[in-house]
């Protein structure tokens, strides 16, 4: 994932809670752009069981809650005493996050005793500066390797408390291939050139994709790239509250206006995309970013500002409906009124022939799901990804929490492009916790049968779960067990060849199929359906 680091600067003397308040402030617009998805930030004074004197990111709570295993942070935690990695009775705060066993970080730059904040802010910006760096052949540098660079320059009795924790073989997960942009709408992109684009146009954008040190597209590259036209940059001024009413300025991206995945081949990529709607309508550069990841996982970015995005394109377009939303929740076999886990995933597939608005720019303009009329209000526009296939279309996905127990209804509400909007509603149920494994709706199909059929039944359970389905006859005598481990959520499946146990082929009939299931606390559950063989 591209990375960045955005610098807070106040004047010299400003209290802790002055600076809190401006990075704070920065924090939170920048949790407002659908591109970013992660904001790590440190301001305060540290000791081995807290990163900071606010009490924030307590050893002793907060490690334990972490549960990114499958995407470790590295950690810059430029305060005091955060990885006093030489106490003998207890782990630093920096050491409980190294060794987390279901997540953490997979690395840690901080400091072994008291140090100062200005001293600090030097060494850590010199860290970031050295961290993204590439080695001459493109690749990004080994931790060791940055942290013996900052040392060279950084070495003063206050830098000499700064450690790396963690493997100083270890390369972070910096894109090292480029992300070129050549044309957009067949004009060559130079560096000379500023190319205007309007509202409601379409816009065509190819490019490709560069190895580390060499020019020239890499014909052995292919894989998806996403790519997000922003516009233009705003600047945001900011009071404190201060005696002096110091002001803050800050300049940040502007809004996300398209955000598409498309396919890269031998290298090269085309993206056509329809301008929203809502646009800042501002003479300043906006720009186009590019994220890639390649079938053996190599990845690329890059990104350019030759162009400008104002004005009202006179193109029309005979579209006056909202898009074509479909919601389920867990799984696509989902239909209203279904069981569902206690914290579900919600699913909204979304097409239109225009596009998806996910700018969120105007009133109202997000991907939105309204629970129980109000109750709870998520926004998606965010995890909104479009489709290879079609860049017109797409999903968007979110895990709930906090819904109790019972029925449930949910509303998506979702625009296009043009600013149609659409809802579509559905209602969902949960079982409550005190009944442990609940399984509900077997089904089968085709039934009859003749040569096989598909068994289909519903269950609440998160993590893999065993289940057993058993086909009785009529006269309740046991004609077939097939045990197997379930993994799908909501909605699980199993073939039956309609054999019995000795391989032979039952008779023409109605059957009893039983599904048994057993969580991973042991506790059971069973629910049954008919069938019927045909020969």
């Amino acid at each position: 994932v591209p990375q960045f680091m955005v610098s807070v600067e106040t004047p010299e003397g400003s209290s802790m809670q002055a600076t809190e308040k401006a990075v704070t402030f920065a924090e939170s617009v920048l949790r407002e752009h659908p591109d970013i998805r992660y904001v790590f930030t440190n301001i305060g004074h540290g000791n081995p069981r807290v990163w900071a004197h606010e009490l924030v990111f307590e050893r002793e709570t907060t490690p334990p809650q972490l549960t990114n295993v499958d995407k470790p942070f590295f950690l810059t935690a430029a305060t005091c005493d955060f990885a006093r990695f030489d106490l003998t009775d207890v782990q630093s705060g920096a050491e409980e996050l190294l060794l987390l066993q279901n997540g953490g970080a997979i690395g840690v730059f901080s400091a072994s005793r008291v140090v100062y904040a200005s001293a600090n802010a030097e060494i850590n910006q010199e860290f970031y500066k050295q961290l993204f760096t590439p080695e001459a052949d493109g690749r990004a540098s080994r931790l060791g390797d940055v942290m013996y660079r900052v040392k060279q320059r950084f070495n003063s009795d206050n830098d000499e408390k700064f450690y790396l924790l963690g493997d100083p073989a270890l390369r972070l997960l910096v894109p090292d291939h480029r992300v070129v942009f050549e044309t957009i709408n067949d004009t060559t992109i130079t560096d000379s050139t500023l190319i205007h684009l309007q509202a409601l146009s379409t816009v065509t954008v190819t490019g490709r994709i560069e190895r580390p040190s060499l020019t020239g597209v890499d014909d052995t590259f292919n894989g998806t790239a996403t790519i997000s036209l922003l516009d233009a940059q705003r600047t945001v001024n900011v009071t404190d509250s201060d005696e002096d009413l110091t002001v803050n300025t800050f300049t940040m991206p502007g809004a996300a206006l398209s955000r598409g995945s498309y396919r890269v081949e031998n290298g090269r990529f085309t993206a056509t995309f329809v301008v929203p709607k809502d646009i800042a309508f501002s003479s300043q550069q906006a720009q186009l970013y590019g994220y890639s990841v390649g079938e053996d996982n190599r990845t690329a970015m890059g990104s350019t500002d030759r162009l400008v995005v104002d004005g009202v394109s006179t193109d029309s377009y005979n579209d006056d409906e909202g898009p074509d939303i479909r919601v389920y929740l867990d799984s696509r076999y989902f239909e209203d009124g279904d069981l569902v886990r206690s914290n579900p995933i919600l699913i909204v597939d979304l097409s239109d022939a225009t596009g998806i608005n996910t700018t969120g720019v105007g009133v109202g303009h997000d991907i939105e799901a309204t629970f129980d009329g109000g109750e709870l209000v998520e926004t998606l526009t965010e995890t909104f990804s479009t489709s290879l296939e079609n860049s017109r279309s797409g999903t968007a996905t979110k895990q709930m929490f906090g819904l109790r127990e019972g029925h449930h209804t949910v509303t998506v509400r979702a625009w296009d492009v043009l600013n149609n909007m659409s809802s579509v509603s559905t209602s969902f149920r949960i079982a409550s916790t005190d009944d442990g494994i609940v399984t509900s709706w077997v089904m089968n199909f085709p039934n009859p049968f003749s040569s096989e059929t598909t068994i289909r039944f519903q269950h609440n359970i998160s993590g893999p779960f065993e289940a057993n389905v058993v086909i009785f006859d009529m006269q309740g005598r046991e004609i077939s067990s097939q045990p197997m481990e379930i993994r799908d959520m909501q909605t699980a499946e199993v073939m039956w060849d309609g054999r019995d146990t000795n391989g032979s082929m039952v008779g023409a009939g109605v059957y009893i199929c039983a599904v048994r299931t057993t969580d991973a606390q042991g506790r059971m559950s069973e629910v049954r359906g008919k069938l019927a063989v045909i020969r």
